[in-house]
């Protein structure tokens, strides 16, 4: 997490004559346009405008991107006071509903502006959010609530309420706009809130309040009160209660207009939109309009026009400008280090002229190196003047104070700024494999493939019985008590083409498949472990330690890494660490930091003066890899190239040589670089990246390569988490699913072509400045598709790419999309491995239901890299019928949408493509034999097994107390969250994890009833009779019998303890108080056990 600074930088604004004479004249409403300002330079003004009027200031950008990085520029002078008021990224007419975050961030504003007028609110927002009609401020307040705790309100009205306010009801609160009802206790995640809440009724009255989290579903924090927003704008605008959104600001407020004439060409290229929904926008004219009752502001870099916003304003001019040596970055030719000399020699010049000078960094380590650099160019008294860490949109030079500020853009050479990301707080839970729907395929752990037929109530023996029922081959049922529900798990095979036969209860087949798959597991276990006993007596090399350039270097990540991320890299650098060769593999879902953990580990290694060998499997990635590791690698004397059919035959010949001279650190390559005259002088690690796509010939090299050197291999194919975690132990594997920052899911769409339906999709992504993939993976016909999207769009830049082009044509097409040149792609799957351009979110795949799920999956992952919205929309023909293959794999997709869908993903991909990838070949019958869950599970004992380790099993003590306690419907009403806690209960096997689901049931359900405490009591009574070797317990009138195989456990010679006790809830207590308290006599001796 980035520190904010504190305190404000004076910049010299308030010592000028002509900034007093201004403030004066804004004091009387009167308009004033400010020229001359360089980047960032425009919010250390405002920030002091705003600091000294002590009015509300609403600031008005060019686009989305602009409004986000003014709010940066303000955050150095106004730590965390600024706001954004967002436009909405859907069209009017879309039947897309906009994004419950927007409409949260909006409605939020909205509301303080209505209802706090006190505070000088400080509002960044664009030119098209300005546009856009808001919610009138009458319609908003009477639809907004607020509760306290201990407020009286009758519990049935305050759930019509909340419905009423377009709030879904769901069986699990997991996003905004959702909220479920259990007993007394309503969730709901509010509009108003970060976090989604709990509420505790008592009557109708309000108990208790709560945030929550909702991967976990547990209490976080109490809280005495809280709101609720309408959960739906939409209703709004088809009620026509909207207005334009400058009538929520009170007359003395300030409206800052960045570079208005920018703005007035925005305003144009909305125009098609404001004349098709004059009921959703405002006209030029009213916001011209209502913008003359309010003081205005304009701010611009070259101070020649100001219209239309200002007819004859005061005029301010300063004398802000870029550093001289900014237009170095620009030069191609020039390299990054000539670019920091130049810098350093005109930043030292300005001292020499009296400047103060304040730099900005990224973070401590870049400011870190940076220092280190000038002393070791000699510029030492650099090292004195004043650093803070920001992300600047850019530095600027002020004569008139004679101030400089100097961000790391300018120091280094970047040209491009790179901006942090607010924090995501929230993934969706990961989907057990205890979820079924009727009809599923099921596995029996006792009796086989059924097929599950819903919960039914039987009775039995005069007591009903909630019962799960499959149903077997000749029409057979088994009725499975819903407390032994862990038996059962939702069947996932291995190959859509291989439906499982249903098992025949009464045989022994289900028992021989079980039998030959565990047999199976046990040989790929012993072979995953003797691969590794091998590896480890090879003479590997032990990199260094961590040195000082390697912790400044990941100090100096613009991003928080995730948990997953920081476990990945500390495994890699043990392993690195040690003498026995690296093998390690890195599954991680698309986007989620798998090429950062890889840049840590080549840092690593040329640290210790080893070459790095990066392996990708197209041109494409490579020369993205080459660029992100290059610029990442900036401030450090780290040479990298590349070797691809990017390169003339020249350049590779050149860099063929100075790799076998030593002089390349890291190469980064296609299949190119294992071919026979690729030879490096001192290689120490080899990186493949998206090992997936490579194919079978080269993967045998690869197994080569690592019985020599450390091997990291990355795959964005998502892992089952079940095989991960039967795996580890056995292979060196590390996964990385947790999303990164402020990450949000793709909306995923799946719908028949339609030519209006393109061009919306379109449209909307051009109307927020952001750019578009259209997958055309037809190259005879790819230029025909781009003629046909741009009679559609005829103002879009469109370009083609694909893998049969000439590569400097390609490369100089991908450049071009990578800076924003071409609005749209129309490609093949060429971008599909690994591409990273953050301002690509929206994806169009033309014939969707030809690609594979895996390759769909891979698709979707190339939009959604920032903290944008992404889209993708899956076209298939109309009037077209679908095979069931394809049906199935675009249903998954455009189910499994939310973030950490991976592990969902993979597993449907298993079903259609199957395991050999991770497992080989010759396991693939087994999974489909006994379903992935059940080999799983084999697996992980066979592990075990062959290491000799211990295997913990759930104990088998035979409890009976004269009643059968279960979870009620009426406490937990959903089957599958019944059919999960029951699964927990049987599998625990440490007493500890009794008290934390007991606890997790009263937050989340409320006080467990008494049935429930003796469902936990008959655990614990089971566990610590176990601990004794007590394999039988039972209460029988009034006496407690227990009993170690046929021996019975005595008291002084007594064959039973007395129970009198008439509450089942004390009899469970006085057995497990007689099982604590067993005389020494009595316990197993550790040789026993």
């Amino acid at each position: 997490m980035r520190k904010k600074n504190n305190s404000q930088l004076d910049v010299g604004f308030a010592n000028l004559d002509k900034c007093t004479e201004a403030l004066n004249l804004l004091r009387d409403g009167e308009s004033v346009l400010f020229s001359g300002l360089w980047k960032s330079a425009k919010a250390f003004l405002t920030a002091n405008l705003y600091s000294q009027l002590k009015i509300p200031f609403v600031i008005v950008t060019r686009g989305v991107k602009e409004a986000e990085q003014f709010i940066e520029d303000l955050d150095l002078s106004l730590p965390g006071a600024a706001v954004e008021f967002p436009m909405w990224e859907v069209l009017p007419d879309s039947k897309t509903k906009p994004d419950p975050e927007i409409s949260a961030q909006r409605l939020k504003t909205l509301y303080a502006l209505c209802t706090d007028k006190k505070t000088p609110h400080l509002i960044v927002t664009s030119i098209g959010a300005l546009l856009q009609k808001s919610v009138a401020p009458k319609e908003l307040k009477n639809t907004a609530y607020t509760f306290k705790k201990g407020d009286t309100f009758k519990f049935n009205d305050f759930i019509s309420t909340v419905f009423s306010l377009g709030y879904q009801r769901a069986e699990q609160v997991e996003r905004l706009g959702e909220y479920s009802v259990r007993g007394g206790i309503i969730d709901i995640f509010s509009l108003a809130h970060e976090a989604p809440l709990r509420i505790e009724f008592w009557g109708d009255t309000i108990d208790t309040i709560r945030t929550f989290n909702p991967t976990t579903q547990l209490t976080e924090h109490p809280i005495d009160s809280f709101h609720i927003l309408p959960a739906d704008e939409t209703k709004f605008y088809a009620a026509n209660k909207v207005v334009p959104f400058m009538e929520y600001l009170p007359k003395s407020s300030v409206i800052v207009f960045d570079e208005p004439p920018e703005l007035d060409k925005r305003i144009s290229q909305h125009l098609p939109f404001i004349q098709q929904a004059p009921h959703y926008f405002s006209t030029r004219e009213t916001i011209i309009r209502e913008s003359e009752r309010l003081t205005r502001i304009g701010l611009e870099v070259s101070g020649q026009s100001s219209e239309p916003f200002f007819k004859t304003p005061h005029h301010v001019m300063f004398g802000t400008t870029a550093p001289h040596f900014l237009d170095l970055i620009t030069q191609e030719d020039k390299k990054i280090s000539s670019v920091l000399d130049e810098s350093l020699k005109e930043i030292d010049s300005l001292l020499d002229d009296g400047y103060t000078i304040v730099f900005s960094f990224n973070n401590i380590g870049e400011q870190q190196r940076f220092f280190e650099i000038c002393t070791d160019k000699k510029y030492e008294r650099l090292t004195r003047c004043k650093a803070v860490t920001s992300h600047l949109s850019g530095g600027f030079v002020f004569p008139e104070t004679q101030f400089a500020l100097i961000s790391d853009q300018e120091i280094f050479g970047r040209y491009r700024v790179r901006r942090t990301s607010k924090k995501f707080r929230y993934a969706a839970p990961v989907r057990e494999m205890v979820e079924l729907s009727l009809g599923d395929l099921v596995v029996h752990a006792n009796y086989g493939i059924g097929r599950y037929q819903g919960i039914q109530k039987i009775n039995q023996n005069d007591t009903i019985k909630e019962m799960i029922v499959l149903e077997y081959a000749e029409k057979s049922k088994l009725f499975v008590p819903l407390m032994h529900s862990n038996l059962v798990r939702r069947y996932v095979g291995c190959g859509q083409d291989e439906a499982p036969k249903l098992d025949t209860l009464g045989t022994s087949s289900w028992q021989r498949k079980k039998k030959a798959a565990e047999e199976a597991v046990y040989d790929l276990a012993a072979e995953f472990l003797e691969i590794d006993a091998a590896r480890s007596i090879l003479p590997g090399y032990a990199f260094e330690k961590d040195n000082a350039w390697q912790r400044e270097f990941e100090a100096s990540f613009i991003y928080q890494e995730t948990p997953d991320q920081l476990s990945a890299i500390d495994r890699i650098k043990d392993d690195m660490e040690s003498t026995k060769p690296m093998d390690r593999l890195i599954c991680g879902d698309v986007g989620y930091g798998k090429t950062e953990v890889a840049i840590r580990a080549a840092f690593k290694a040329v640290m210790s003066g080893k070459q790095v060998a990066m392996l990708v499997p197209t041109t494409v990635l490579a020369q993205q890899q080459y660029k992100v590791f290059t610029e990442r690698m900036a401030d450090y004397p780290v040479t990298i190239e590349m070797l691809s059919r990017f390169r003339t035959g020249a350049e590779q010949r050149q860099i063929l040589k100075l790799a076998a001279d030593g002089a390349i650190d890291i190469l980064i390559g296609t299949h190119r670089l294992i071919q026979p005259d690729v030879k490096f002088r001192d290689l120490g690690l080899v990186i493949v990246d998206e090992e997936q796509r490579f194919g079978v010939k080269h993967k045998e090299q690869f197994k080569r390569l690592r019985r020599l050197i450390d091997v990291l291999t990355l795959t964005a194919t998502p892992i089952p988490r079940t095989l991960y975690l039967s795996l580890v132990g056995a292979r060196d594997m590390s996964l990385i699913n947790t999303p990164p920052e402020d990450r949000l899911p793709v909306h995923t769409y799946v719908t028949s072509f339609d030519e209006k339906l393109v061009e919306q999709a379109i449209r909307r992504e051009l109307n927020r400045e952001g750019q578009v993939f259209f997958v055309h993976n037809r190259v005879n016909s790819i230029h025909k598709m781009k003629l046909k999207l741009q009679h559609l769009v005829p103002e879009a830049k469109i370009e083609v790419a694909h893998g049969q082009m000439h590569e400097r044509e390609l490369a100089g097409v991908m450049d071009m999309f990578r800076s924003g040149v071409i609005d749209i792609l129309v490609c093949t799957t060429i971008i599909e491995s690994g591409l990273d351009i953050p301002n690509a979110n929206t994806i169009i795949i033309d014939r969707a239901d030809r690609f594979g799920l895996a390759d769909l999956y891979q698709l979707r992952g190339r939009v959604g890299r920032d903290k944008t919205r992404a889209y993708a929309y899956l076209l298939v023909p109309p009037n077209r019928v679908q095979s069931e293959q394809a049906h199935r794999r675009l249903d998954a997709i455009e189910t499994h949408q939310e973030l950490g869908a991976g592990y969902q993903i993979a597993l449907r991909d298993l079903e259609i493509r199957g395991a050999g990838n991770i497992l080989g070949d010759r396991q693939h019958g087994h999974i489909t034999a006994v379903g992935f869950d059940m080999y799983c599970r084999l697996l992980k004992n066979a592990i075990a097994q062959v290491k000799g380790e211990p295997i913990p099993q759930p104990p088998q003590t035979v409890v009976k107390l004269g009643i059968e306690p279960e979870i009620s419907p009426g406490y937990i009403p959903s089957d599958v969250q019944r059919m999960g806690i029951y699964s927990r209960l049987q599998d625990i096997v440490d007493i500890h994890d009794v008290d934390i689901l007991h606890d997790e049931l009263d937050d989340i359900y409320g006080t467990p009833p008494e049935d429930v405490q003796l469902l936990l009591d008959v655990v614990r009574i089971k566990l610590l009779a176990a601990e004794q070797d007590i394999d039988y317990v039972e209460i029988k009138d009034g006496k407690l019998i227990l009993k170690r195989g046929e021996e019975y456990v005595t008291e002084n010679g007594i064959k039973a303890y007395r129970v009198t006790d008439k509450s089942f809830i004390k009899k469970t207590d006085t057995v497990k108080s007689i099982l604590k308290g067993l005389p020494p006599c009595v316990r197993i001796s550790s040789d026993r056990k």
